[in-house]
């Protein structure tokens, strides 16, 4: 479904993996370090077309909402995170799904993995911080979902 690779779109949309290298991992929020680098969807890819889009060629008038939408992570959280969904839909709109941040995190902190057994020694990745963290980057993108599902009409964002 993608015309770019998951690396293209990371650099077209927020920079290659060079600029990040001192930064952290958005799932884990443990530092790179040498830790190979992946872009991450933070919504996996058949929500976030959906709701609100994925980079197609070089240039996309929903580039403030791509920005929200792409981030670089370990490999092994990203491969842990996979196509867990980080939000859900609520009798009050569209929410962050917490239990499954919690359940990726879980996920990560008890892997046997190579990589995921290295970030686990810079401490643990479970904490109250990292949760608040990991919500804090997907808040932006469950407020554009309520906000075009206000925008169509709740009845008619459910149907699409």
């Amino acid at each position: 479904m993608e015309k770019l690779t998951a690396v293209e779109q990371c650099n077209l949309v927020i920079g290659n993996k060079e600029q990040y290298s001192n930064d952290k991992c958005y799932i884990c929020n443990h530092p790179f370090y040498k830790h190979a680098l992946e872009c991450e969807h933070i919504l996996p890819l058949e929500t976030a077309i959906t709701h609100i889009t994925i980079l197609q060629d070089k240039k996309s008038v929903f580039d403030d909402y791509l920005k929200k939408e792409y981030k670089w992570a370990h490999k092994c959280c990203n491969v842990i995170k996979n196509n867990i969904d980080v939000i859900k839909y609520t009798e009050n709109g569209w929410e962050v799904d917490i239990d499954n941040i919690e359940i990726i995190l879980d996920k990560i902190k008890y892997s046997e993995s190579t990589g995921c057994r290295t970030i686990n020694q810079y401490g643990p990745v479970d904490t109250v911080d990292n949760v608040n963290n990991f919500i804090a980057i997907v808040e932006p993108l469950v407020d554009i979902i309520n906000k075009n599902t206000l925008l169509i009409g709740e009845n008619y964002y459910k149907l699409y």
